[in-house]
């Protein structure tokens, strides 16, 4: 039988960004067959000389999300602590846009819709992009603190 097909979602995301201001962002993903779920989300420079860089700062507000940090290319990475049951395939972080105007950020989000039975089949992975476009003439945030 075919799989009826899921969805993810980054909500948060403003349209216009303002540097170094912290953003609260929630991922959910809605797929009916999935008995458990993850996720993987980044953030990067979209376009121009800096391209693929980290943009800004993510960071965990709570235990079912770890962020670690690639030592190579310094992107950082948010994910799932530990695979979701059906009924809370919401993950909750916070996002902090970069100290200066980089130009687009654009968030790279991959999810797995997993039917829990140790195999790959009956899983679906989906995936999408959220692009945000800094707020022009907009000063930084006046906080001056590293981090979210």
């Amino acid at each position: 039988p075919e799989r009826p097909p899921g969805t993810i979602s980054l909500g948060g995301v403003p349209e216009r960004y303002r540097p170094s201001e912290s953003y609260s962002l929630e991922l959910t993903l809605v797929d009916a067959t999935a008995r458990v779920g993850g996720f993987q989300i980044a953030a990067r420079v979209a376009e121009g000389p800096n391209a693929g860089r980290q943009a800004g700062t993510v960071c965990a507000i709570d235990s079912r999300v770890v962020v670690a940090t690639d030592s190579a290319s310094g992107t950082q990475y948010a994910s799932h602590s530990i695979a979701a049951p059906a009924d809370s395939l919401r993950w909750r972080l916070t996002w902090r846009a970069p100290p200066a105007d980089v130009g687009g950020v654009i968030f790279h989000i991959v999810a797995n819709a997993a039917d829990d039975d140790d195999s790959p089949l009956g899983d679906a992975i989906l995936t999408s992009t959220v692009v945000t476009q800094p707020r022009k003439g907009a000063p930084a945030s006046e906080s001056t603190t590293s981090g979210c």
